[in-house]
């Protein structure tokens, strides 16, 4: 009896020594990586500038900003643990949106941040009483007034033809003189009897904005002749 129960006894006994249904030296390993970056999205005005924000992490890491986005720079790129990094970026003066994003990566653990830029602010500008005056044979005088009056104006005046009834920039210009919301100025060189076309201009950050077309011919002052005709204003 006593055989035979040792009989029996021994499979079992090699069974739980063999470790039967439990977990083997050949098993992977699971590595569960400790460390921690955390950075919060930036968004920045269309006016660029600086903002200062915090890399909450307790390890080594490097920053990656993608080399096409040449308007973002960030400062310092790599550093340990919990920094302080300074996102700068340069002025967006186009009408859309521009996002990057970025990589904080450290040993073990990588993760992304985004900074987002606005767009400029389009503020359409209207060109009203435009005027011109004291026409002669070689000049005129004009006026206008524009709303709103922005402090991104950077020109105004009037541009002018001979052969297009709607002239721009691009044609012949001359800068007018602006106090508040009124430009004045004096276009000069004209040559006689001769039809000119006109349109008052102002351009600031969002783009260039035009009067209706005006037109005029000058006085066919020729010394010695009794057919000169007077000026016209259309």
């Amino acid at each position: 009896m006593y055989i035979r129960f040792l009989c029996l006894m021994a499979p079992l006994m090699l069974l739980i020594s063999c470790g039967g249904g439990g977990s083997g030296s050949d098993d992977p390993e699971v590595v569960v990586s400790s460390e921690r970056i955390e950075v919060p999205n930036v968004a920045m005005l269309h006016g660029g500038g600086e903002k200062q924000i915090v890399v909450n992490a307790n390890c080594a890491w490097v920053i990656t900003v993608p080399a096409a986005d040449t308007w973002l720079s960030i400062n310092p790129t790599s550093g340990a643990n919990t920094q302080t990094i300074t996102i700068s970026c340069t002025p967006n003066t186009t009408t859309s949106s521009r996002t990057s994003v970025v990589t904080i990566s450290g040993k073990q653990r990588t993760t992304a941040f985004t900074v987002t830029q606005n767009s400029i602010e389009i503020v359409p500008i209207t060109i009203s009483n435009f005027s011109l005056e004291g026409v002669s044979s070689s000049g005129v005088e004009y006026s206008y007034s524009l709303t709103p009056v922005t402090d991104d104006i950077s020109s105004c005046g009037i541009c002018f033809s001979t052969n297009s009834d709607s002239p721009t920039i691009e044609d012949q210009v001359v800068t007018g003189i602006r106090s508040g919301s009124t430009v004045t100025g004096t276009v000069s060189g004209l040559s006689a009897n001769t039809t000119y076309r006109f349109r008052a201009y102002v351009t600031n950050s969002s783009g260039t904005y035009y009067s209706q077309m005006k037109s005029i011919t000058t006085e066919n002052n020729i010394p010695g002749r009794d057919d000169n005709q007077p000026p016209s204003t259309n």
